[in-house]
């Protein structure tokens, strides 16, 4: 007979080693499983392939490891069915939901309430029209003419000035002159001084000492009288 693993055989003597190409006893050839048979065995059925791999050429070490692993994996899978929680029947599932939904109660149908009656809106007056006043026409007043500027009397030489101071001869002798003659006339330093009439002197001043001796002695002397009114 042959040895576990396959490597010795028992003569009836002693254990003689088996040789590539010797021939074995009759009695002591055992049949070969085939590998592919032994692991679609392990794959439909844990326990077969277990048992079917210790029929195959495998070595003894590797028989064992695989027929452990085969028995661990199925006890795995049968603890993990026991310990499944069951699922409940159709019908008791079908009970618990209709139990658990609550039953309708029947509600109070809504009671119709009256429409608003419409509120009829109050009159308003319309408005008056303000009367608006004509527009008064503006008298235009009619234009008036430029006051004509008053002619102009000759003075015959004489400067011109608002009084009508000349040296034509018409009007008197000038005796007391108005306080601003001076502005229109070139009147000497001492002319308000003087106690005559005035008179004009060579050297185009005038002077209020006329008919008094030695009046314009220091312009030149007398050149003519101012006339006036």
């Amino acid at each position: 007979m042959l040895s576990p693993d396959g490597k010795w055989w028992w003569d009836g003597a002693q254990w003689v080693p088996v040789t590539p190409g010797s021939p074995l006893p009759a009695g002591n050839r055992r049949a070969k499983v085939p590998t592919v048979v032994a692991i679609i065995a392990l794959v439909l059925c844990f326990p077969v392939g277990a048992v079917t791999v210790w029929f195959t050429s495998w070595s003894t070490r590797a028989k064992a490891a695989t027929t452990a692993v085969a028995f661990a994996l199925l006890t795995v899978f049968t603890v993990a069915a026991a310990t499944a929680p069951k699922t409940p029947s159709q019908d008791g599932t079908r009970t618990a939901v209709a139990a658990s939904r609550p039953s309708p109660s029947p509600s109070a149908a809504p009671t119709p309430t009256k429409a608003a009656s419409a509120s009829s809106p109050t009159p308003t007056a319309a408005p008056s029209p303000t009367p608006t006043s004509a527009p008064t026409a503006r008298a235009t007043a009619a234009p008036t003419a430029p006051p004509t500027a008053p002619p102009v009397a000759n003075t015959c030489g004489a400067p011109a000035n608002p009084w009508g101071y000349n040296f034509c001869g018409r009007g008197g002798q000038i005796t007391q002159p108005p306080g601003d003659f001076c502005g229109y006339f070139n009147c000497i330093a001492s002319f308000w001084n003087g106690r005559g009439f005035v008179m004009e002197c060579q050297d185009a001043t005038y002077s209020k000492s006329g008919g008094i001796q030695g009046s314009c002695s220091h312009h030149g002397g007398n050149l003519r009288e101012l006339y006036g009114t």
